[in-house]
C-alpha cells in the first residue's frame, strides 16, 4: 500500500489516481480520494485484486473493516465496531 500512495502522489488526474487504487495489492487497503476542482470525493476500499468506490455525498465513516467491499470470512474488531455504532449514534453535520 506505501508504494501505491507514493504512485497516488504522480497521478496527474482523477481517471489515473483510479486506476492507480485498481491496481492488485497485497493486503487491504482505504484510500479517499479528493477531487477539489470537480468538487468530488470518493472512498475506495481494496484487497488483494477487488476494488470498492463509494462517492461521498454525505458523512461516510470508516473504522478499518470493509464496508462497501465483500471479502469473505471478514475478522472485525470490537473496536471497529464500537466506533461504527458510535459514528451512527451521532448527529449529521450541517456544513
Amino acid at each position: 500500500r506505501n508504494f501505491v500512495s507514493r504512485q497516488l502522489l504522480t497521478a496527474q488526474g482523477w481517471d489515473e489516481a483510479k486506476r492507480i487504487i485498481a491496481q492488485k495489492h497485497a493486503a487491504g487497503h482505504n484510500y479517499q480520494l479528493l477531487d477539489f476542482a470537480h468538487r468530488r470525493i470518493s472512498n475506495f476500499e481494496v484487497a488483494h485484486d477487488k476494488v470498492s468506490e463509494k462517492v461521498i455525498d454525505e458523512a461516510f465513516f470508516h473504522a478499518n473493516q470493509y464496508q462497501t467491499l465483500e471479502v469473505p470470512d471478514q475478522i472485525t474488531g470490537n473496536s471497529s465496531l464500537h466506533r461504527l455504532a458510535r459514528a451512527q449514534q451521532l448527529p449529521l453535520p450541517s456544513s
